[in-house]
């Protein structure tokens, strides 16, 4: 008794009735359990039942295996019953909370598999969330640029004339003043940067 229960269970045992031979270890167990039945209130045991709610870090494993510890404190008749409406109204998935009472007839082990699922769901989307942030963005290369470069001078070439002018109202070509690119200076030079048609190298 004393390698099982500590001192103060000890001493109770010893003033407890009909407590059998003193080597009997089942006999002690079962007048243990009378005497600790009698004290409780299956009504109250209920009504904590009843109270309680999900927390924010548990899974609905461990909501219901808390919820049947519980229950086993009073009459076995009503512990589905009060497990299945603790969960329906105590789980944290708000889903769950509003698709239950829809269908009177699921019975407990559904909506288990129920909160199985969605939890399962929702963990794969939070790891699918995290490795997408995880993954950079990457940067452009030199490669890259120069191809853009490139690509921009092509666009500025296939320009019509009337459009060929800089922000600032200068020539594309010959950073002078807007003009016909037909009579524009740069029409037919080389550029000495670069070597190309049509423009100067100050616009290069």
């Amino acid at each position: 008794m004393r390698r099982t229960g500590d001192d103060d269970v000890y001493k109770l045992f010893q003033h407890l009735p009909n407590t059998g031979n003193f080597d009997d270890y089942d006999a002690a167990v079962r007048v243990l359990k009378a005497h600790f039945d009698l004290q409780l209130n299956p009504d109250f045991e209920r009504f904590k039942l009843l109270q309680v709610r999900q927390r924010e870090w548990e899974s609905i494993d461990q909501f219901h295996a808390r919820l049947q510890e519980l229950a086993s404190t009073y009459t076995e008749d009503d512990q589905p019953k009060d497990i299945r409406a603790q969960i329906m109204q105590g789980c944290k998935n708000k889903m769950l909370r509003n698709l239950i009472p829809r269908q009177p007839n699921i019975s407990l082990n559904e909506i288990l598999i129920m909160a199985w699922s969605h939890d399962l769901s929702a963990a794969r989307a939070a790891e699918m969330d995290m490795a997408m942030v995880q993954t950079p963005e990457k940067a452009p290369t030199v490669k890259t640029k120069c191809a853009d470069a490139v690509q921009m001078q092509r666009t500025k070439q296939k320009m019509p004339p009337h459009a060929q002018t800089r922000q600032g109202g200068l020539c594309n070509q010959c950073e002078r003043d807007p003009n016909d690119a037909r009579y524009c200076p740069a029409q037919g030079r080389a550029c000495s940067n670069c070597r190309r048609m049509n423009h100067f190298a100050a616009v290069c």
